[in-house]
Parts: C-alpha cells; structure tokens; sequence
C-alpha cells in the first residue's frame, strides 16, 4: 500500500466522522445541530426584542395633555381675570375658520337621515 493510499484511507475515515464531531460539538456549545444546512431562523431568534429598547427611547404615553392641566387650572382660575388656553386647539380653530372663509373647508353635515 502507497503513502497516497494510506492517506485517502485516513481522509476517508476523518469525513465519515465528521457528522459525529459536529454534532458532539452542538451539544458541548449548546448551538443548534443542523447537518442539512436548512434556514431555521435561529440567527433572529437569538436576538434580544427591542420593544423595550424602543418603549424607552420614546417614553411613555400615559403622562398628562395639555388638556388636562387647562382643566384642572380653569376651575382655580375661575373669577380672577386669568384664562388656560391651548394653544393647539386655537391653532386648529383658527386653521378652520381660515378655510371656512377661502371657500375650502368640508361641506356641512346633513341634518336629516336618507331613506
């Protein structure tokens, strides 16, 4: 027997245990043992969610508008000269009568239901 046959012999018994090493490999680095290579996702599943990264960032919702300080301050202001106004509602009121007077507003809704 040659050198070169002895050698394919061993490369022969090397690759038909390599399927074993892979998967005692898998087991030992707690990875996932795929020997067809299929798409399983796992790459994504590891991710950490960033729902809570991004709930953060933004902050949270349930604080207070500024409708509610105008009515909690219009009872106390009540009587003494002093007014709360809210400067987006008169923005958009002012924004309407606009196009009220430019001939662009929504047409008036019907008053009475269609047969």
């Amino acid at each position: 027997m040659s050198a070169i046959q002895q050698s394919l012999q061993t490369a022969k018994a090397i690759k038909s245990k390599l399927p074993l090493l892979n998967k005692l490999r898998s087991e030992i680095f707690n990875t996932v043992y795929n020997p067809t290579n299929a798409r399983t996702g796992s790459k994504y599943l590891k991710k950490a969610l960033k729902g809570e990264r991004l709930r953060d960032y933004y902050g949270s919702r349930t604080l207070f508008s500024a409708q509610d300080i105008a009515d909690q301050y219009t009872k106390q202001l009540d009587g003494t000269g002093f007014r709360v106004v809210n400067g987006e509602v008169t923005d958009r009121l002012q924004r309407a009568e606009h196009y009220r007077r430019v001939g662009k507003a929504a047409p008036p809704k019907k008053n009475r239901k269609s047969c």
